[in-house]
């Protein structure tokens, strides 16, 4: 990763919600990350440069955290 460039990283309920697992990485302007996942519903969140969780503001499918914020949801076939 370049100096200075901004770290992405994704976690959610398939790893415990472990952190500094899965970093996304760069496509020109994108960024992208592949994982292998048994079929099911997941919960995610996103994390930038290690801070605060977000989800993009165009994700329509979310669910409450628990802790007043919101998780993502993935459906694997």
């Amino acid at each position: 990763m370049a100096e200075g460039e901004e770290n992405y990283e994704l976690c959610g309920s398939w790893n415990e919600w472990q952190r500094k697992v899965h970093f996304m990485n760069r496509l020109g302007r994108y960024r992208y990350l592949e994982l292998e996942l048994e079929p099911g519903v997941y919960e995610f969140v996103f994390y930038k440069d290690g801070l605060n969780p977000f989800l993009p503001e165009h994700l329509k499918e979310r669910v409450p955290d628990g802790f007043g914020g919101e998780n993502g949801l993935v459906y694997v076939p």
